[in-house]
């Protein structure tokens, strides 16, 4: 239990011989876990690391949660285990959680079971072989270890012992301490190992609490008043601060399970952290951060998690630095250029009106200017040239940040050729480039050369310029295109991208040791070195990585010994030049959004690479110094990918090795992905479910884990996953999926069907080509009129037969058979859908026989409400009908319709209306009216729309029933005054902005005859 009192948290101000730390500008990025990350706990008081990165945390109400990259498994806390203080992992799948009354065995992620402790628990400290247990009890100190599952009593020592008046703590080379304060003197004791006695080895002044331990001679400890260091040869020092009432300009004093101190100083919100790892004296701050923390977590990997007093653990990455408040205390906001002088300082132009100066975390704001500052920027000569907006024109600084204006002309880039002679000016509103002397430059009066139209340069608004090994100027801008300016010969070449000269167009350029331009934009990188070749876009080439490809703009390129740094809007990447001149591999890093936590995009052209090889670069809202040395030394280790397919209540993991089946209803779930790695952070991944035969897709690189696929077909699909890892490597997985057919969708069961069907329209197409024949032959007056006859006749035949082979197929046969075989187990519903269904048939087959295109409307609604009952029974449980009440329908008995007329638009609406419908309520209303010759017939159902279920799998796109009832009705419609009408109204519903619903509206005339002839 090293961290028992590694909370403890004491207040300080400075006295009056010590000077309060003084004001941090730079802060270490952070980011905060939270809910989304799986850190759902409530201020954590344990936290820790197993060899495989899993994570094991504990809060202060006991609950324990496993915790991978991007997920975390909560276990239940039912014996009430109380806040723990001590994991001690035993192997990948087993973990001990230890509190002051407990131990819980945690096996396979479940807790196993909880094993009681002794009473009065002082500390529970871990080693390698085991965990020993501090008790107080009668006067006495009581040593337990804990192994195998067991409490184990080691030795009882006559130590009078009381809480608040002494403690424990592990040493750096993991020696076990115990002080114990009696009568104004402190006793510190030295557990042995062996012999597991405690020895007293010093007296001490009366002690508060000591922090951290080196040895005897060497430890922090509190008194009364003061923090003290205990030296060699018994030499107390005292640390220049002294306890009192907490301000806001306040130090506080804690220990870790790091074995490390940790100051805090709190001012305006931010805070300033000091580990001592060697026990000397000292106030420098390796890392500076703007949370308030109670306690410090290393991971395995160089991040450092605290816990926070906003209830969540953060990830500081103390390699990095932001500055929020870099303009006279305020905001960093709309840095449009970053510049480094000739003395190492740092100087920022914001839109502001604002310049600031940095010097070792020291910032110089100058005085304020009537322009904003635009991109660009340029030192020469102990000058800093920078660009002021509207009639600010070119500003040249001095080292004491006094500013003269050279011209009134605005611009958006400046650059200094190699051989520093001369110096361009982009400038604004079609004037081209500007070319002057250096020489020139310095009698504040430039005499400029105009490259524009007139001399072959295009591009207006240049953003960025860069110089080739042949002295080539290269421009350009990212809508516009790029052009090459020739200085032998003051001429350039112009390739615009709207009349399609280019493919490409820069907002960033650089040119590395080899030679090579390097050119970003909105279209990607790419990239010039064959200087055999012309320079033009047409002799460039892009290079090809899903993270670069996929970014929305390239905004600023620099370079870092054998590495391009890329700005790609939403994060930094990293081009490995090495591994492309070698090997011409594209190997991309990347800054883990966990460590970059950017709330802004890249700004254009404000990246640079420092003398020190540190890379500063801004965003919209921020300014970021990044020591990339020290972050290209941290490990990257892979992350262990595991995958699970989620729906209906199953969870199911996937295996590269192995082909998943899934059952034929399971063709709606997510896809979930789930990393472990040391670092503990997250993944760029692209992913693809691809069926096979299809073309390979990939996504673009996101952070998402959970993908969503809804009414897949029965099929063969491989689910591709490519994670790209922190060391620049991709790492591809293939998942195989079977989604299995139902009943009806096997090819024999339709041979089956076909072959029934088949012979059904075969018996009826040769009994009425014989009935034609026949009557033909006995009627030979009216010839032509009865050939009229006979071709409609044996139209409405074939669509009648067709319709009802179609209606067998999908409407009855298909989903009821399908139903059927479903519940054979034990036939609740059975019985009743075959007694539906068979009621059915003999309708369609008597009305077929009697040689008629329209039955009773009695017969049609026994139909409907036939298909109701059968599909309330298949799909729609909690389906709610409104009627016609029988006496409405009693009226209406005898009226002639034609078949299917009802029965397949609410048959549309129940199979691809409601269906598909994911939350209830589902509502079919059907309503009659009278109206002079007419019945008029509403449908309405609330389903999603006839729109939306036309680009479901499940939707049937060549049905043949809706398109042959119409023809039906065309026919009947030429022998009769009163027509027919069917008319659908789509959306007739809506809700928060979401359309829905369907309403088809038939009128049908009371009288109308039509007779097969």
């Amino acid at each position: 239990m090293k961290h028992f009192l590694s909370f403890i948290a004491i207040i300080f101000i400075c006295n009056a011989h010590a000077q309060a730390p003084p004001f941090p500008n730079g802060v270490a990025n952070t980011y905060t876990l939270t809910e989304k990350e799986g850190y759902n706990g409530f201020i954590y008081s344990c936290i820790a690391y197993g060899q495989d990165g899993t994570v094991y945390t504990s809060d202060y109400n006991g609950n324990i949660e496993i915790h991978g990259n991007n997920y975390s498994i909560k276990l239940e806390n039912k014996n009430n285990i109380g806040q723990t203080h001590l994991f001690k992992i035993i192997n990948s799948n087993e973990v001990w959680a230890f509190s002051l009354k407990s131990v819980t065995i945690i096996k396979y992620n479940k807790i196993e079971k909880v094993i009681p402790l002794p009473q009065n628990v002082i500390n529970i400290i871990e080693q390698k072989n085991c965990v020993y247990i501090f008790c107080a009890n009668n006067n006495k100190i009581e040593t337990y270890s804990f192994t195998n599952g067991k409490v184990n009593l080691l030795t009882i020592s006559d130590i009078s012992f009381t809480f608040g008046n002494g403690g424990m703590c592990e040493a750096t080379d993991h020696s076990i301490w115990l002080f114990n304060t009696s009568n104004g003197i402190s006793v510190l004791y030295k557990f042995n190992t062996t012999t597991y006695k405690l020895t007293p080895v010093k007296n001490l002044a009366n002690l508060y609490y000591i922090a951290a331990i080196k040895d005897e001679n060497n430890f922090y400890a509190l008194d009364k008043n003061s923090i003290s260091y205990w030296a060699k040869n018994n030499k107390q020092i005292k640390v220049p601060f002294k306890i009192g009432t907490s301000t806001d300009n306040s130090l506080n004093f804690y220990t870790g399970n790091t074995n490390n101190i940790l100051y805090k100083y709190k001012s305006s919100n931010y805070s300033t952290a000091i580990y001592d790892t060697s026990l000397n004296i000292t106030f420098s701050t390796p890392f500076i951060y703007d949370n308030d923390i109670t306690g410090n977590f290393k991971n395995q990997t160089g991040h450092i998690n605290l816990g926070v007093t906003s209830n969540k653990p953060i990830l500081i990455s103390n390699y990095i630095k932001k500055y929020q408040t870099l303009f006279d205390g305020n905001d960093a906001a709309n840095i449009f250029t970053l510049r480094e002088d000739g003395q190492g300082r740092i100087w920022a132009g914001s839109y502001k009106n604002k310049v600031a100066i940095i010097n070792k975390d020291k910032i110089t704001n100058l005085k304020a200017i009537d322009y904003k500052i635009s991109n660009g920027g340029s030192f020469l000569n102990n000058k800093m040239y920078l660009i002021g907006e509207g009639i600010g024109g070119l500003l040249q600084y001095d080292m004491q940040g006094n500013a003269k204006k050279l011209n009134t002309n605005t611009g958006f880039y400046t650059f200094v050729s190699k051989s520093k002679k001369d110096f361009y000016f982009s400038t604004t509103n079609q004037l081209g480039l500007w070319k002057t002397s250096t020489k020139s430059l310095e009698t504040l009066q430039p005499v400029w050369n105009k490259i524009d139209s007139t001399k072959g340069n295009s591009i207006n608004n240049i953003l960025t310029i860069t110089e080739d090994t042949l002295g080539r100027i290269w421009c350009g801008h990212p809508r516009n295109g790029i052009s090459v300016y020739y200085p032998t010969t003051d001429k350039a070449t112009s390739w615009n991208i709207d009349k399609k000269e280019t493919p490409f167009g820069e907002m960033a350029s650089i040119i590395d040791n080899k030679g090579t331009i390097w050119l970003g934009g909105r279209q990607g990188l790419w990239f010039y070195n064959d200087y055999s070749k012309a320079a033009s876009p047409q002799n460039c080439i892009k290079i090809n990585h899903p993270l670069i490809n996929t970014a929305k703009n390239l905004t600023a390129l620099s370079i870092y010994d054998k590495w391009l740094v890329i700005a790609a809007y939403d994060k930094i990447l990293l081009f490995d030049l090495k591994s492309f001149y070698q090997s011409k591999k594209i190997v991309i890093r990347y800054l883990n959004p966990y460590e970059s936590n950017f709330t802004s995009f890249t700004e254009q052209n404000t990246m640079l690479t420092a003398k020190d090889s540190t890379v500063w670069f801004s965003t919209g809202d921020m300014l970021y110094h990044w020591d990339i040395k020290k972050w290209l030394y941290l490990e990257t280790p892979k992350v262990n990918t595991s995958v699970v397919a989620i729906g209906n209540n199953i969870s199911d993991t996937l295996f590269e090795n192995k082909t998943q089946l899934f059952k034929p209803h399971f063709n709606s779930f997510d896809i979930v992905l789930h990393y472990v790695s040391k670092d503990n952070m997250l993944r760029y991944t692209s992913t693809a479910l691809i069926k096979d035969g299809d073309t390979i897709l990939m996504a673009e690189p996101s952070l998402i884990r959970n993908f969503l696929f809804k009414n897949l077909e029965s099929g063969h699909y491989t689910f591709y996953v490519d994670v790209f890892e922190m060391n620049g490597t991709t790492s591809h997985y293939q998942y195989k999926i079977v989604i299995k057919k139902f009943l009806w969708q096997q090819w024999w069961f339709w041979l089956s069907i076909a072959l029934v069907c088949i012979g059904i329209i075969t018996y009826f197409l040769n009994l009425k080509k014989k009935k034609q024949l026949a009557e033909q032959t006995a009627k030979t007056k009216d010839a032509e009129l009865e050939a009229v006859k006979a071709a409609q006749a044996k139209k409405i035949a074939n669509l009648q037969l067709v319709t009802l082979s179609s209606q067998f197929r999908p409407h009855f046969i298909l989903n009821a058979l399908n139903t059927i075989g479903a519940q054979m187990d034990d036939k609740p519903q059975a019985e009743s859908v075959l007694s539906r269904l068979g009621e059915s048939i003999n309708l369609i087959f008597s009305h077929v026989q009697q040689q008629k295109i329209m039955h009773p409307f009695a017969n049609e609604w026994q139909l409907v409400e036939n298909i109701i009952h059968i599909h309330r029974l298949m799909y729609l449980k909690k389906l709610q009908t409104k009627l016609p009440s029988n006496e409405v329908l009693n009226n209406y008995k005898n009226i002639k319709v034609p078949l299917g007329i009802l029965q397949i638009p609410i048959e549309n609406a129940l199979l691809h209306g409601l269906s598909n419908k994911e939350v209830g309520p589902w509502l079919l209303s059907i309503t009659i009216e009278e109206k002079s010759d007419f019945i008029v017939i509403n449908i309405t159902d609330n389903g999603i729309g006839r729109k939306k279920s036309a680009t479901l799998s499940n939707f049937t796109k060549h049905g043949t029933g809706t398109k042959n009832l119409n023809e039906i009705i065309d026919i009947i419609n030429t022998s009769n005054p009163n027509k027919i009408m069917v008319e659908y109204q789509d959306d007739v519903f809506t809700e928060n902005e979401i359309y829905y619903g369907t309403n088809v509206i038939i009128t049908i005339p009371k009288s109308i005859e039509y007779a097969i002839q």
